[in-house]
């Protein structure tokens, strides 16, 4: 007897959210993180894995929807979204927020030592995540409907979705060999990493074989935040969140006020986004040695926050995220980078002793960085270092 597959428009999803990809594992755990921080946002067809102001990449963000992981409401007076964890999302979150940034490569099993080593029990809620989700189900109807579990790799990620593409969509889906990678090979593999990330499929022969009985043994329900009038309206006003909070203090004690300077140089929340937008455009790790332990990873102002208005002290830009030693050294002046080349500049006390602080001659900043807005803090910066080290 066949099995109906599942369905989606009572989980309040769509085709897209269903089968998309490019998304490594390592990305999705990273974007849990970034949403569980409140910084991600989403917006139809993006393809930037820069995360230019916070926007996440769309294949990636959509395939967590149907993971129910996370969701995002459309707005039709934006095409930017935020996104939000569900209750499953928000308990993975609490899992792996302390973590160091996982591993995106196409192969998961770094990300998955990664994971393993960190929490085992993050390891065990993410699996159960993806068991109990209707990406998952649908695989195992699939499989079932099919009568078999191992498939011809050549050709099944493309048969795979021109199947669903037909069910759901009612549109043909007609495969074209020889013009670069098709729909299938594009959108599957997010699905094929996740079967290996969780030791759920191996490759033999030229066929995938897929472990049936354990994709299958997860019966619970996926759990969706039911959408109200309420809700829509309490989400699409926190979008602004941290616009209102640098606005509100601006009107409050002015950009230049003395006020504002005794005040909001302590304001938590100024510096917390501050920090979260450092971390959502560069990554969680320090820009001169690229330790990535969140906890030792200081957000540190280029032009000194004491020096600076409301806005510039919120303005990533006017930043760059350090270990604590390299903070130091940055922030004492024994350090800076060229404004126009972004190479190590260093006094006259750390000659002959680079190595001992991880620094060295070569040391440039990567050209991410050094953004026309940057490169002014940076020339600031500079002038500040030969004036106390003349």
């Amino acid at each position: 007897m066949k099995e109906d597959y599942e369905n989606i428009s009572k989980f309040g999803i769509q085709f897209k959210h269903l089968i998309s990809a490019p998304a490594p594992v390592g990305r999705i755990l990273n974007y849990v993180k970034l949403i569980g921080r409140g910084v991600l946002k989403h917006k139809n067809g993006n393809r930037d894995l820069y995360l230019k102001d916070n926007i996440g990449y769309a294949w990636t963000t959509e395939f967590m929807v149907g993971l129910g992981l996370a969701f995002y409401i459309e707005d039709e007076h934006t095409n930017i979204y935020p996104v939000y964890l569900t209750p499953k999302g928000k308990e993975l979150f609490e899992l792996i927020k302390g973590s160091s940034n996982f591993d995106e490569n196409q192969n998961p099993s770094k990300c998955r030592e990664q994971l393993m080593r960190f929490s085992k029990q993050g390891f065990l809620k993410f699996e159960s995540i993806f068991k109990a989700s209707v990406v998952c189900k649908n695989l195992c109807k699939y499989m079932a409907n099919n009568s078999k579990n191992t498939f011809k790799k050549s050709s099944f990620m493309d048969e795979y979705f021109g199947f669903f593409k037909k069910y759901y969509t009612d549109e043909d889906y007609i495969y074209s060999a020889g013009k670069g990678a098709t729909t299938g090979d594009n959108r599957m593999p997010s699905l094929i990493q996740l079967c290996s990330f969780f030791n759920c499929l191996r490759v033999e022969n030229g066929y995938y074989v897929f472990d049936y009985d354990s994709l299958n043994k997860q019966k619970n329900d996926i759990q969706f935040i039911p959408v109200d009038t309420s809700l829509e309206t309490k989400l699409a006003n926190e979008d602004e969140h941290n616009e209102i909070i640098v606005k509100d203090l601006v009107e409050k004690y002015g950009i230049d006020g003395t006020v504002a300077r005794e005040i909001v140089t302590r304001n938590s929340s100024v510096q917390e986004i501050f920090r979260n937008n450092l971390i959502a455009r560069y990554g969680c790790k320090c820009a001169i040695c690229s330790k990535d332990i969140d906890t030792v990873l200081v957000a540190s102002h280029i032009k000194p926050a004491s020096e600076c208005n409301v806005l510039d002290k919120a303005n990533c830009e006017n930043g760059l995220l350090l270990c604590a030693l390299h903070d130091k050294l940055f922030d004492r002046y024994l350090i800076s980078f060229d404004f126009t080349t972004g190479k190590l500049i260093y006094s006259k006390e750390l000659e002959g002793k680079l190595a001992e602080y991880q620094l060295n001659d070569e040391l440039t900043l990567d050209s991410k960085y050094m953004t026309e807005e940057r490169k002014t803090f940076l020339m600031q910066h500079n002038m500040a270092f030969y004036e106390r080290n003349k």
